[in-house]
């Protein structure tokens, strides 16, 4: 899964499968999911904007059901 992130967000997953391989993968209904974050963002650079901000996102909130 490619998402392509225009935010100035930079955004981790926690609690896949090997936090520290690349790329990160997921194990969901006995498939693998291998997930690829590309930042897009073309605002200012880190240095002028101030750091990256993040967000943490686990795999239990990636995984549970849209709720109406």
């Amino acid at each position: 899964m490619v998402v392509f992130n225009f935010d100035a967000i930079k955004f981790e997953l926690t609690g896949t499968e090997k936090d520290n391989t690349w790329p990160q993968r997921v194990n969901f209904r006995d498939k693998i999911f291998y997930i690829i974050f590309i930042n897009l963002h073309g605002g200012e650079s880190a240095s002028k904007a101030g750091g990256i901000k993040k967000k943490t996102i686990t795999i239990t909130e990636l995984i549970s059901e849209v709720k109406d």
